[in-house]
C-alpha cells in the first residue's frame, strides 16, 4: 500500500476486501492478512438496510462503479450516520472517483475520512487514507499529521512508516 496513484487503486480495492470481511462477519482474506478484523470497527448495530447499501457500495467498487457507490453509502449513512466505518467508505469511494481524474471529489474524501474520525478516533484506516490524499494534493505537513495519528494505532507499520518518511 504504498503511495496510491491513479494506477494504483487496486490496493484500496484489497482494503475494501477487509471491510467486506468484517460487514459479513468472514475471517480476513490471505490477500490483505497484515490487516485483523479487529482493526476495522465492527458493523454490528447497523440495521440490515444500511448494511445492504454498504455491502452494494462495496460491490459497486469492487466493479469500478465509483460514481454509484457514494449513493449506496450516503443511503447506510442516513440509518447510521455515526458509522465511523461507514463515514470510512463513502470517504473512500469519493477518493477513488477522485483518482480517476475528477479533482472535484477531493473534498468530499476528505470529509468522509474527517467524519470517520470524528466518530472513533482509533479508525487507523481513516487517518492513513486522509495521510494518502493529502500526499496527492501535495500537503505533506496534513500528511504527516494523519500518517503520525495512523502509527499511534498502528505502531511499526511499514506502510504508514514509509508514507511518513516519503513526506
Amino acid at each position: 500500500m504504498k503511495i496510491i496513484t491513479q494506477g494504483s487503486g487496486f490496493k484500496i480495492l484489497l482494503a475494501l476486501v477487509v471491510i467486506v470481511a468484517s460487514l459479513s462477519g468472514c475471517a480476513q482474506t490471505s490477500q490483505y492478512d497484515r490487516v485483523s478484523p479487529d482493526d476495522l470497527k465492527s458493523a454490528e448495530g447497523l440495521t440490515s438496510k444500511a448494511r445492504m447499501d454498504a455491502e452494494e457500495g462495496i460491490n459497486l467498487l469492487k466493479t469500478g462503479n465509483f460514481e454509484e457507490a457514494p449513493n449506496k453509502f450516503n443511503a447506510a449513512l442516513k440509518l447510521d450516520v455515526t458509522n465511523s466505518s461507514l463515514q470510512f467508505m463513502n470517504g473512500l469511494a469519493y477518493h477513488l472517483r477522485a483518482l480517476q481524474g475528477d479533482s472535484s471529489f477531493y473534498p468530499l474524501a476528505e470529509q468522509g475520512y474527517q467524519l470517520a474520525v470524528q466518530f472513533d478516533n482509533t479508525n487507523w484506516m481513516a487517518h492513513y487514507y486522509a495521510g494518502l490524499l493529502r500526499m496527492e494534493q501535495r500537503n505533506f505537513i496534513g500528511a504527516q499529521e494523519n500518517f503520525s495519528e495512523a502509527l499511534l494505532y498502528r505502531e511499526g507499520d511499514p506502510d504508514i512508516l514509509y508514507n511518513m518518511a516519503a513526506t
